[in-house]
């Protein structure tokens, strides 16, 4: 049910992305005529799955699975948190304690990564060799 609703989505090593690229084009006029003309740079629509590259990937691991599935949400944690570093001057004293060349100031907004627990069967590492 999910996958008629979200459809399935491959992520491929851009290695493998080319022999699936050549392989569509090769098989199918109407295929590599699009191809050609819109190019794979997003991706490929085939076989009713969307296919997509990436080089983000551990080593001999690549990922599947039905879409919209997973989630990215920002975490509460860190959100909104104010951080100062400061940058001691060095007088020549040698008391630095007191002596600021300069502060900085920043905060940060981390994002996390979720997959329901329900929807796990749904999601594939794929072992490639």
């Amino acid at each position: 049910m999910q996958m008629n609703m979200n459809g399935v989505g491959f992520i491929w090593r851009a290695a493998d992305f080319e022999i699936l690229e050549a392989f569509v084009q090769a098989n199918g006029f109407n295929t590599a005529d699009q191809a050609l003309k819109e190019g794979t740079v997003e991706g490929l629509h085939y076989l009713g799955a969307d296919h997509y590259w990436s080089n983000d990937h551990t080593a001999g691991h690549v990922f599947a699975g039905v879409k919209k599935v997973e989630r990215l949400g920002i975490l509460r944690g860190t959100y909104g948190r104010a951080h100062t570093i400061d940058f001691p001057a060095g007088p020549s004293d040698g008391n630095s304690t007191n002596y600021k060349s300069g502060r900085s100031f920043y905060s940060r907004v981390d994002i996390g990564h979720l997959t329901p627990t329900s929807l796990k069967p749904l999601v594939f590492d794929i072992t490639v060799g």
